[in-house]
């Protein structure tokens, strides 16, 4: 992954440009989707999904997932929060600005009935085996003619695992990185793309269907599901949050959440954990279910192992150091000898 973030933008022809793309892409997915299969194998097995129980709608980055190995994984306190939240009948719904296709591989792996995927364009029903676009036939062709207005701008590179969206950046200092909001507009303000809007983030710059946001996606969800009068709970981290939380009946936040959420805590039913992360993740979790009656309980199979007997503890072992406050990271390092 390494490398081909390196060579991509030093390629010399759109061919060896596409190559590098590719392999970076690939790479990436590779190692997500294989330690997201590791860590579901030390959670219990689940029935076959199905939409039951409250709607419990959940970002990816910053909440459910960290890039501390430098891809997105999740760590012991997010495997611990989903463990529980399942095993409580919570119907837990994937929001956000992720591929179709990695939405469609976290339900695989881990037993979730559904999920939406590229910033509110598409939902992946995975009890039903169908898809729900909430893009337009005449938004997805402006999207197709937008894909070629930005591959040929210098430097950019597009994520062909977007089907309903498109996800643009280039490559600085071996990753990636958004394009500038003036060279965006430029494109957007051309009569042909007024049905389009942007989302930018430090790594990417998405293209979507102007209206469509997290928050058109948690009602479209309920319309499709017919329980539109039921409450449901959510949790992000980001300003493309926000319309999310604020359809949300009641809501939290990990410490690290941006500024504008923050802001809403103020003024609108919600909470901002102590703890940032997946740890504020698995904080959330147990006060949602002490608010419930409930006593959380431990998972033991997601326990920090006692020693490395198979390469199950040795992961397991990484992904409770992944999550160490920075002391704690600061004082292992002097025990360098020990992880």
């Amino acid at each position: 992954m390494q490398q081909a973030a390196y060579g991509a933008p030093r390629a010399r022809s759109e061919h060896q440009r596409a190559h590098w793309n590719g392999r970076y892409l690939a790479a990436r997915n590779f190692l997500t989707y294989e330690v997201h299969r590791l860590c579901a194998g030390r959670m219990s097995p689940w029935p076959l999904p199905r939409w039951s129980g409250p709607l419990f709608f959940l970002d990816l980055d910053g909440v459910f997932d960290c890039e501390a190995f430098g891809f997105p994984h999740t760590t012991a306190s997010g495997l611990a929060a989903l463990a529980l939240l399942r095993a409580h009948e919570f119907g837990v719904i994937l929001n956000t600005g992720r591929s179709v296709e990695h939405v469609r591989r976290y339900c695989r792996i881990y037993g979730l009935p559904g999920g939406v995927a590229e910033y509110g364009s598409v939902l992946v029903d995975a009890v039903g085996g169908r898809e729900v676009a909430f893009t337009t036939p005449v938004a997805l062709e402006q999207l197709h003619r937008c894909r070629d207005a930005l591959r040929a701008l210098p430097g950019v590179f597009l994520d062909h695992e977007y089907e309903y969206a498109v996800r643009a950046y280039r490559y600085e200092g071996g990753r990636t990185v958004s394009l500038p909001a003036s060279e965006v507009q430029e494109i957007l303000s051309q009569p042909q793309f007024q049905g389009l809007a942007c989302t930018t983030t430090s790594a990417d710059t998405y293209i979507v269907q102007r209206g469509n946001t997290k928050g058109t996606a948690v009602l479209a969800v309920k319309r499709y599901l017919d329980r539109l009068d039921e409450p449901v709970i959510a949790m992000g981290d980001s300003d493309q949050d926000v319309a999310m939380l604020e359809v949300a009946d009641s809501w939290y936040a990990p410490a690290n959440c941006s500024p504008r959420i923050r802001a809403l805590a103020r003024f609108r039913a919600g909470r901002v954990t102590v703890r940032p992360k997946q740890r504020g993740f698995l904080e959330a979790t147990h006060e949602l279910l002490r608010r419930q009656g409930v006593l959380p309980g431990r998972i033991p199979s997601l326990h920090r192992p006692g020693g490395v007997r198979s390469p199950s503890d040795l992961l397991m072992m990484l992904l409770h150091a992944a999550e160490r406050p920075l002391l704690s990271q600061l004082l292992a390092a002097l025990r360098w000898h020990r992880l």
